[in-house]
């Protein structure tokens, strides 16, 4: 049975979910854990994780503990760490508007994750419908405990231990996760691919056809056992 699971960083809304990133901030091998258990119980005994932003790094960690499950990994937009000091002051500064200002951090959330372009499509109307529906839909307790984890995650020495095929994507235009973070997973990791798209940070919503056509060739390449 071929199975891929997508490991996303999305604003989740279920209790499952919130739970689950809970179980990140505080331990992340016990959550990539909990991640490889819930796919074995799904009958899958090997499988493809394609990690995005945050993702990247879960589905790392999850690699490397379970290096004999994972068929093959994609980490798009991803990080190994944030240590820097300019995603430091990202992430503090979403926390802080969190609190503060929400209406302010959607506002950010929309001019840094997408490009000038996906605006083109929008009206006024619509740029401000869909920040209404963010303030009022976001679980803003789960996206402050995942960017507790985005300020304190470091995987690369993880990441240098991995040896299934791996395809790494970055974003051109991402001016929420820089594409040097992309970059630098390929260096650490071992015969990792490295490309690089036209899009914002949150391309599977502004290109998912630009993504898909990056992944799906590299999973169609990737041996079944």
């Amino acid at each position: 049975m071929e199975v891929g699971f997508f490991v996303d960083d999305a604003r989740q809304n279920t209790t499952d979910c919130i739970e689950f990133q809970s179980r990140i901030a505080q331990h992340l091998d016990t959550a990539d854990s909990d991640f490889v258990v819930l796919v074995v119980v799904a009958t899958a005994e090997s499988f493809s994780i394609i990690g995005f932003s945050l993702g990247a790094a879960i589905a790392i960690a999850a690699t490397a503990e379970h290096k004999e499950r994972i068929r093959s990994l994609v980490l798009l937009n991803g990080f190994a760490h944030a240590g820097d000091a300019r995603s430091q002051l990202e992430f503090r500064f979403w926390r802080d508007l969190i609190d503060r200002d929400r209406d302010a951090l959607v506002r950010l959330i929309l001019l840094t994750g997408f490009t000038p372009e996906w605006f083109d499509a929008l009206s006024v109307e619509d740029v401000d419908a869909i920040m209404s529906r963010m303030v009022s839909e976001t679980n803003w307790s789960g996206m402050r405990r995942q960017i507790d984890v985005d300020l304190l995650v470091d995987v690369r020495r993880e990441a240098a231990s991995l040896s299934c095929p791996t395809l790494v994507i970055g974003s051109l235009y991402d001016h929420m996760v820089s594409p040097a973070h992309s970059r630098e997973l390929t260096r650490l990791i071992p015969g990792a691919r490295h490309v690089e798209i036209a899009s914002g940070h949150l391309a599977p919503m502004e290109h998912p056809s630009r993504v898909l056509d990056v992944i799906e060739p590299f999973l169609r390449t990737t041996p079944t056992s």
